[in-house]
């Protein structure tokens, strides 16, 4: 991750994503599953209706991204799963609800990627604004890691001011025009660059792709100069 600040040249403003560039997912989603089939060992059925549930709720996610679509992404996302998977939606916003966003925080705040505070630490000193914009809620998982305090706004999909899953750049456009700062004096911090990368182009924002699930893997910055590798930690 501290090869991220060889990429930063004069930035105003810093912004990153969250499930997967500031934290491992691989970790997580192993821990998770282990977790799910412990706690349903008794009740196997109730185990399938909630993997099918959650299955159902991240293909909603993709479908939407791919489609444009720019309503109540929170809203659509539940009831497109719902629908998808035959589980009533309420059981669905529930199983989201402990599997996707309080259970995994402790898994979270041990899959930080090596680096993210001291990076954190490095870009406020230098005056540099931090942003944070998810296509899920973050607010809990930035507390698990112990970072919420360093960012000047938190942006997600589902806020009313976006409404948008990337690579829409809305919610780069709308955390950058709060912090009043172009799109050209920013960088956005991603891990999928068929997402963060097309939303970063989008917006006309420099980017970083961080990538590796054992925390080391890469960092390629994009746009304008010329794109360049390193390896990072």
């Amino acid at each position: 991750m501290r090869e991220v600040l060889g990429h930063v040249d004069g930035a105003a403003a810093v912004l990153f994503d969250v499930d997967g560039t500031m934290y491992r997912n691989g970790p997580v989603r192993r821990t998770m599953l282990l977790r799910l089939a412990r706690a349903h060992t008794l009740k196997p059925a109730s185990g399938v209706r909630t993997m099918k549930a959650l299955s159902a709720y991240r293909k909603a996610q993709e479908t939407l991204r791919g489609s444009g679509f720019t309503g109540d992404v929170a809203f659509a996302q539940l009831d497109m799963a719902a629908d998808r998977s035959g589980v009533d939606r309420a059981v669905v916003a529930a199983a989201v609800e402990r599997w996707m966003e309080i259970s995994p925080l402790d898994v979270v705040a041990a899959s930080a990627r090596p680096g993210l505070v001291e990076v954190l630490d490095e870009l406020r000193r230098s005056g540099v604004r931090l942003g944070a914009l998810s296509d899920y809620p973050a607010a809990g998982k930035l507390a698990a890691l112990g970072i919420a305090d360093y960012f000047d706004i938190v942006l997600t999909a589902q806020d009313p001011r976006v409404h948008a899953f990337k690579p829409d750049p809305k919610g780069l456009l709308v955390a950058l025009d709060e912090l009043g700062v172009a799109p050209a004096d920013a960088l956005y911090v991603g891990d999928r660059d068929e997402v963060d990368g097309a939303a970063a182009r989008a917006a006309g924002m420099r980017y970083v792709i961080v990538g590796g699930s054992s925390g080391e893997g890469h960092a390629s910055r994009r746009g304008p100069p010329a794109p360049q590798r390193a390896e990072a930690t």
